[in-house]
């Protein structure tokens, strides 16, 4: 049975602490244009239109906030909703920085923190760490609800993830506490020897390319990479942590279009999506046939 949303507080954590060096740009891939728009910033307003979205928590390189704020955030009216926090040297710790500052966020004292350019100059974990010496670290286990809180974490180079992607995630975590958006493999797939040659062929049937938002119970997906910690375990995506755990992930249908965009040609074919989805008509029937 799934659980009512209602009962829940549903949070997304945005990963853009990339360098994007596969995209050989002057500029963080990030910040790339299209038609006049950062692709963060077009990531950002899809989960900040959707209701069932109470904050969102965009991961950026330390370096970038100020840039971020000023280029992505306030020119696209999009401080209403969002968090900045400083990501980590790796992907992996980029959002375990952004979990721990969510799972800090239930402290009403620290909800209340708004954005705004003079004040967050200085970067939220001034606030935070602010509010910690003030004394209320030590109510934060104490006081904060821990059962009712759902992460959807994405990349920031996924700007044409849509809506229904988004709500199948967080309906498949609030029934099986964890949930990807996939897509069928269907190309043929060949293993490959040490030199170079055929070594076999892969079966196809069960295969699937894993996407983004990923959607998790906020506790599991907490314990999942503080285990990984410990264990100095890394993986290509939060889901495997969790599977690390014994946990099951359940999979929901994703997109063709909500691609990940990290070269030059990507770049190309985002253009393309842009395009088509001007001319309703034709719409995804260019991308499905």
């Amino acid at each position: 049975m799934v659980e009512s949303i209602e009962n829940y507080t549903i949070y997304a954590l945005i990963v853009a602490g990339g360098k994007g060096l596969r995209m050989e740009s002057t500029i963080r891939k990030q910040y790339i244009k299209i038609e006049g728009i950062p692709l963060l910033a077009r990531t950002i307003g899809i989960f900040s239109s959707l209701d069932s979205i109470s904050h969102i928590f965009v991961v950026v390189p330390e370096e970038d906030t100020d840039y971020c704020l000023e280029n992505i955030i306030l020119p696209y009216d999009l401080s209403k909703k969002v968090c900045l926090v400083s990501g980590g040297s790796e992907r992996q710790q980029s959002v375990m920085n952004g979990l721990k500052k969510i799972n800090e966020y239930d402290n009403p004292q620290i909800r209340d923190i708004i954005i705004n350019k003079d004040r967050y100059r200085d970067g939220i974990n001034k606030d935070i760490n602010s509010i910690n010496r003030d004394g209320y670290r030590d109510d934060l286990n104490k006081n904060r609800n821990t059962t009712n809180r759902i992460v959807l974490i994405h990349d920031g180079v996924r700007p044409f993830v849509d809506s229904k992607t988004i709500n199948s995630t967080i309906e498949g975590a609030l029934k099986y506490r964890a949930c990807i958006p996939v897509i069928p493999v269907v190309d043929t797939l060949k293993l490959m020897d040490s030199n170079g040659f055929v070594d076999g062929i892969v079966d196809r049937t069960n295969l699937n390319q894993v996407q983004t938002p990923q959607a998790f119970e906020l506790d599991l997906i907490l314990k999942a990479h503080e285990d990984a910690i410990l264990a100095n375990f890394f993986a290509t995506d939060d889901a495997s942590l969790v599977e690390r755990l014994g946990k099951k992930v359940f999979m929901t249908q994703g997109s063709k279009t909500n691609i990940k965009i990290t070269t030059q040609e990507d770049l190309l074919f985002a253009k393309y999506i842009y395009e088509i989805s001007r001319h309703p008509i034709s719409n995804l029937m260019a991308l499905t046939n």
